[in-house]
């Protein structure tokens, strides 16, 4: 059981805890539900488990936060087993034992990754509770556990991600193209808020890369430190804010060309006329400052780069109604408009 719950390899495995879509049902559950699982079970299917993370959950005590979400496997159904397909055709990676599931309860879409067993030190951690309550918008958050009672299993049920920061990365390179500049301060808006939100709470990511920073459909979401993919040590912040911008030095290999170049990859990003990108000097000041031994702290980098941002979109949409392009502006409101 060890093997199984750790992995050996990235391949696919063949413990499947979660009832396959659209396979034969089981056996209709002997032990009826008591009028307390029903109840919180109808507060899931109205509410959804994502719209109980961002709104009423975290007013609630904490007792009760964590009996609402705490579910069984069987109240969700496997879409598909690690490895995923990411949005331009690359493997993408999680962790050992992770699945694509649908939730019968509210029909959401939803990544489940494995975290312990019900008698693991981990899970009785209160610092794992404290991780598992976090609710920010650019954060993996955790929105509910799945146990398996075959196997004592436990799984953190989060967000599906569309790809890595590190994998658009390797796309635009091998395109010839690079990240605008109104992204790059997107990214220093929302890696520093949530930096910043986590931190307040007394916990700490540590060192990250582009790797830990996911796409969720027009946001960023970085790891969560349940699930973070490496082991992740003390380092001062200089580390911590240079990750914002800095990854890895990329590499495209033979193998990253030929999955960039699919089809399917190509529609995700429009085509972008292959011609020099000028960045502010606001933005090569913030990267100069990032190397000094005078850090910014994260507050002002954060305030920076809402300020940039709004400062760009302003730009954009003069020069768009100077040129007569209307469709242009409805694509700029449609990039800024609030997610629900």
């Amino acid at each position: 059981m060890e093997l199984l719950v750790h992995g050996l390899s990235q391949g696919r495995h063949v413990y499947h805890p979660f009832p396959k879509e659209g396979a034969v049902p089981k056996p209709v559950r002997r032990t009826p539900h008591t009028l307390e699982d029903l109840c919180y079970r109808a507060v899931i299917k109205v509410t959804t488990l994502r719209r109980l993370k961002g709104s009423d959950l975290p007013t609630l005590p904490p007792l009760i936060r964590r009996r609402l979400t705490t579910l069984s496997t069987q109240d969700f159904l496997e879409i598909e087993s690690a490895p995923f397909k990411d949005m331009f055709d690359f493997h993408m990676y999680h962790r050992a034992l992770t699945y694509r599931v649908r939730c019968v309860l509210d029909g959401g879409e939803y990544m489940a990754a494995h975290a312990g067993t019900c008698n693991s030190v981990q899970l009785s951690n209160e610092d794992f509770w404290q991780w598992v309550e976090l609710a920010h918008p650019n954060l993996m958050c955790v929105y509910a556990l799945a146990l398996d009672a075959d196997t004592s299993n436990v799984f953190l049920i989060m967000e599906m991600p569309d790809a890595t920061l590190k994998r658009l990365e390797i796309f635009l390179v091998s395109q010839g193209l690079c990240f605008p500049e109104y992204f790059l301060w997107k990214v220093a808006e929302q890696l520093s808020s949530v930096i910043m939100y986590v931190e307040e709470r007394q916990l700490s990511f540590g060192r990250f890369d582009l790797k830990n920073v996911y796409l969720v459909r027009d946001r960023l979401h970085l790891d969560n430190k349940l699930t973070w993919k490496s082991c992740v040590d003390a380092s001062p912040i200089r580390n911590r804010v240079q990750s914002i911008f800095l990854g890895d030095k990329v590499n495209i290999g033979g193998h990253y060309e030929l999955q960039a170049n699919s089809p399917s990859s190509a529609s995700v990003i429009p085509p972008c006329p292959r011609v020099p990108i000028t960045y502010s000097s606001d933005l090569f000041d913030l990267l100069v400052s990032l190397h000094s031994t005078n850090l910014p702290p994260l507050s002002a980098i954060h305030a920076k780069a809402v300020e940039m941002m709004a400062l760009i979109m302003t730009r954009e949409r003069m020069e768009r109604l100077y040129n007569g392009d209307e469709d242009g502006e409805l694509r700029l409101n449609e990039r800024n408009l609030p997610v629900g």
